[in-house]
């Protein structure tokens, strides 16, 4: 199978974690999530993963995906995160790529000193990580950017959150966080529809594209959910998207190929 190196350097490996395993979405309803069981290699051929976070971030590697994007959902949904497993993740990553490493442990914007310490800590290992504020965790806008100050705001990366359409956030509106993002200079947005997330529909995906690039023209805007070919990929690059989160392309689909 031939690669388009185009499409491929513009991908983000998506490793979700949950109770130790890299699992694999199902249309944003993560109790369904089960563990990733192979990811479809360069010649097509199927490698065995079962569930293992590190074989499956060497195969994104392998496969010439050198940025990667790691969701505790542990830490998310349960505020009880896998601290060391997300450690050993960021260890292996800066050390065999140069590529964005971007991690979403689900702050909120009421994290202690010593988790905003623990973060920084993290960042200086990987010159090139990044925290993700989800939106669908945190609390408003301001108020966590200004919790979070002790975090240079360039290693941040805001996440707008939402599933069917609808924004999975009690505590605050999209455009708030649009506007935030525009004032503090944040260089880096993602955005999500969980429902496409595993799903059957790239639609959602594409208005989400619209939408970041309506409300933050200037930030790197990453998105994705439900990219099974490179018509998938290059829709949503015409809509808005800068990168591309990928997982179903390798673990559940066929890879991108001209």
């Amino acid at each position: 199978m031939f690669f388009d190196p185009y499409l491929l350097q513009r991908c983000i490996g998506v490793i979700d974690l949950q109770n130790g395993k890299a699992v694999r979405a199902v249309a944003g309803k993560r109790d369904r999530y089960e563990p990733v069981r192979s990811f479809r290699q360069r010649d097509g051929k199927p490698r065995v993963v079962a569930g293992d976070p590190q074989s499956l971030l060497h195969c994104y590697l392998e496969a010439g995906v050198e940025s990667i994007y790691v969701a505790d959902l542990n830490a998310i949904r349960f505020a009880t995160p896998q601290r060391t497993l997300l450690e050993s993740l960021l260890h292996s990553h800066a050390n065999c790529s140069g590529g964005m490493f971007l991690f979403d442990i689900g702050v909120n914007g009421f994290e202690t000193v010593s988790q905003i310490e623990r973060i920084n800590r993290w960042l200086s290992v990987h010159p090139h990580a990044r925290l993700v504020i989800g939106c669908e965790s945190a609390q408003g806008a301001e108020a966590t950017l200004q919790h979070l100050c002790d975090i240079p705001f360039h290693r941040l990366a805001v996440s707008f959150d939402f599933q069917g359409g609808g924004w999975m956030s009690d505590e605050s509106v999209p455009d708030e966080w649009a506007m935030a993002c525009r004032k503090h200079n944040i260089d880096t947005v993602i955005g999500l529809d969980l429902a496409a997330v595993g799903g059957e529909s790239i639609s959602q995906t594409a208005a989400v594209c619209r939408f970041l690039s309506t409300q933050v023209p200037n930030a790197t805007r990453i998105s994705g959910g439900r990219i099974r070919n490179a018509i998938d990929a290059r829709r949503l690059l015409d809509e808005g998207a800068d990168r591309l989160l990928v997982a179903s392309l390798f673990v559940g689909g066929n890879p991108i190929a001209s």
